[in-house]
C-alpha cells in the first residue's frame, strides 16, 4: 500500500472502523465488500489527496457502520421491500461509490483551477454532479414507491394506506425537496438539455399526489404512470447531466452511471409487475403485465450490452464492475 491513498490516515481509520463493522457479516460478504471499498478509494485518490479530498470522497461514501448495516439488511431483512433488496442491492451501492467519484472530480477541479472562467465552469460541474446524486436517490425511492404501490393497487382493498407505503411516500418526498433546492440552481448558464430534462421532471414531480391517488386503477396502470411521469424522467436528467459538464471524467462516469440507471429502471418495472402478481387474491399476473415482464427483461439486457460495449475500461471498473457489491 506503499505510496497509495490508502495509507493517508483518514482512509487507514476509515477502513479500520469497516473492518470492525463488518464482523457480524459472513467472511465471504465482508472481503468483497472491503475489497470494493478500498479499490474504489484507489481509484478516486491519488498518493497526494488533500485532507479535504480524502474527508469529501469518505463522506460521499458514508460511515462504516451505515455501509455495513446496508449490507446486513441486504441479507437479513423482509417484506416488499427485502424483495427488491436482494439482487438489486448491488445496483444502489453501484451509484453509492459512482456519485462521490465524481462529486470528487469536481471538487478536485474547483482546488487547482487558477483561471476565473474555468473555476466558474468547474463549479458548475460540481453543481451537475451533486444534483445528479439527489436524483439517483429520489429514483431509487420512486422505485421502491413504485413496488409497494403496484401491489396495494393488484390487492384491491379500500382502506388506508399501508405503513410501508406512507413510509415510502415520506421518503420520496424528502429526497424530491433536496432536488428541488438543487435544480433551483440551474438555470441561464447551464446547459439547456439539463435545465428543460429537470423542468420536466419537477413538472412529474409536481403530479405525484394524483399518481398516489390512482391506487384503484389495475397494478400495470399504477406502475406505467410512475414509469412515464416521474421515473423516465429522472432518468433523462442524468443522461443529460452527462452531456452538460465540461470535464471529460466525470461526463464519462456519469454517462456510464446514465446507463446503469436505465438497466435498473428495467429490473425495477419486473419487481414492480412479480410483486403486483404476487400480491393479487388470484396470484396470477393481469392482462398485459407478462408482456411488460417480458419486454422490460429485454430492455435490461439490451441496456448492459450497451454498457459493455461503450463504457471505457476506468468507468466500468469504476461503476459497472462494482455492481456486484451488497447494498
Amino acid at each position: 500500500m506503499s505510496g497509495t491513498a490508502l495509507n493517508h490516515r483518514l482512509v487507514r481509520d476509515y477502513l479500520r472502523e469497516l473492518d470492525a463493522a463488518l464482523r457480524g457479516l459472513p467472511a465471504g460478504q465482508a472481503r468483497e465488500l472491503k475489497e470494493q471499498i478500498t479499490a474504489h478509494l484507489q481509484d478516486a485518490l491519488g498518493p497526494g489527496a488533500s485532507d479535504q479530498e480524502v474527508a469529501a470522497t469518505l463522506s460521499g461514501l458514508g460511515s462504516a457502520a451505515d455501509l455495513a448495516a446496508e449490507a446486513g439488511a441486504a441479507r437479513g431483512s423482509s417484506g416488499p421491500r427485502s424483495a427488491r433488496r436482494g439482487p438489486l442491492t448491488r445496483w444502489r451501492l453501484a451509484a453509492v461509490i459512482a456519485v462521490p467519484a465524481v462529486i470528487a472530480v469536481g471538487l478536485g477541479a474547483v482546488q487547482i483551477s487558477s483561471d476565473a472562467a474555468l473555476y466558474a465552469a468547474s463549479g458548475r460541474d460540481q453543481h451537475l454532479a451533486q444534483t445528479n446524486a439527489a436524483v439517483i436517490t429520489l429514483t431509487q425511492d420512486l422505485e421502491d414507491e413504485r413496488d409497494l404501490s403496484a401491489g396495494y393497487a393488484a390487492r384491491g382493498q379500500a382502506g388506508p394506506v399501508p405503513v410501508t407505503l406512507a413510509d415510502a411516500h415520506a421518503a420520496t418526498d424528502a429526497a424530491a425537496s433536496i432536488v428541488q433546492t438543487d435544480a433551483a440552481g440551474i438555470s441561464a448558464g447551464y446547459p439547456p438539455a439539463v435545465v428543460q430534462a429537470l423542468h420536466t421532471l419537477l413538472a412529474g414531480l409536481s403530479s405525484l399526489r394524483d399518481i398516489r391517488a390512482a391506487t384503484s386503477l389495475p397494478a400495470l396502470q399504477v406502475t406505467d404512470a410512475y414509469t412515464s411521469r416521474v421515473i423516465a424522467p429522472a432518468d433523462t436528467v442524468s443522461a443529460a447531466m452527462a452531456g452538460g459538464t465540461s470535464d471529460a471524467r466525470l461526463q464519462n462516469t456519469l454517462t456510464t452511471l446514465a446507463a446503469l440507471l436505465g438497466a435498473e429502471n428495467e429490473m425495477s418495472v419486473q419487481r414492480a409487475v412479480l410483486f403486483a402478481a404476487l400480491s393479487s387474491p388470484a396470484k396470477i399476473f393481469a392482462p398485459g403485465e407478462l408482456t411488460t415482464l417480458v419486454q422490460a427483461a429485454r430492455s435490461q439486457d439490451a441496456d448492459l450490452s450497451g454498457l459493455n460495449a461503450t463504457a471505457t475500461k476506468p468507468s466500468r471498473n469504476t461503476s459497472a464492475a462494482r455492481s456486484a457489491a451488497p447494498r
